[in-house]
């Protein structure tokens, strides 16, 4: 339906909204600070963003500025603790659509969503993409090619995104350590090789085992022609 970012360093309550919003249909990815947040926004497209006011570092109001300073057309809502007027106030002119006081029902996250949805009349974001045989649908986080179809896990998927969307650019495990799990503890180049050989034996087992290409000393890319 659509992909939505959520913007939260309790990672409880992230967990519990990501899990309401997917039942849904929706595509939740989340951020714990408005610096990872930025680095998602730079990489991929969105929706729709829920953001937190209170962040380490950067606050969610700073985010909400810089995003729309860095051109970020996604309808965006805070969900956050501070209640005033004059917080209301300060979020929307920070260039919020929609504010959401906590505690908060998860009904009514998901039906602020929906409205927002409605009033976006449509996505930001392209769902598919196709290039070399193979589609990847955002939205389902699946692939398919001409033998078949195949669900990718959730780091999967995003990292097949991006190899597809900087198809003519080489991406360096670096590189895309810092694209696909900005910040994330307990991650590191190796974790982005483990996923790249799990995502390769998946496209082997569709017919596809030469799709993303090693550039040796250098780091991956994907040659196939313009869709």
């Amino acid at each position: 339906m659509s992909k939505i970012l959520y913007v939260e360093d309790d990672l409880t309550s992230a967990y519990g909204v990501q899990q309401w919003l997917e039942h849904e249909g929706h595509t939740v990815e989340i951020a714990e600070t408005a610096e990872d947040a930025i680095q998602l926004c730079r990489n991929f497209e969105f929706d729709l963003l829920l953001l937190d006011c209170t962040l380490p570092a950067m606050s969610g109001l700073e985010f909400c500025r810089k995003y729309r300073e860095m051109g970020g057309k996604a309808w965006v809502i805070f969900l956050t603790a501070k209640s005033g007027l004059d917080d209301k106030v300060t979020g929307l002119d920070a260039g919020a659509d929609d504010y959401l006081v906590k505690p908060f029902q998860l009904q009514e996250v998901a039906a602020r969503v929906r409205s927002a949805l409605r009033r976006t009349g449509g996505k930001h974001f392209q769902a598919d993409l196709e290039m070399g045989g193979v589609k990847l649908n955002i939205s389902t986080r699946t692939i398919t090619t001409d033998s078949g179809s195949m669900q990718l896990m959730p780091k999967e998927s995003v990292l097949l995104e991006y190899l597809m969307r900087n198809r003519t650019s080489i991406s360096s495990s670096k590189k895309l350590l810092s694209a696909v799990w900005p910040s994330e503890a307990g991650v590191s180049e190796g974790t982005v090789r483990s996923f790249m050989l799990s995502l390769r034996k998946k496209l082997d087992s569709l017919g596809k085992a030469d799709f993303i290409k090693t550039v040796p000393k250098s780091g991956y890319t994907i040659e196939a022609p313009d869709p």
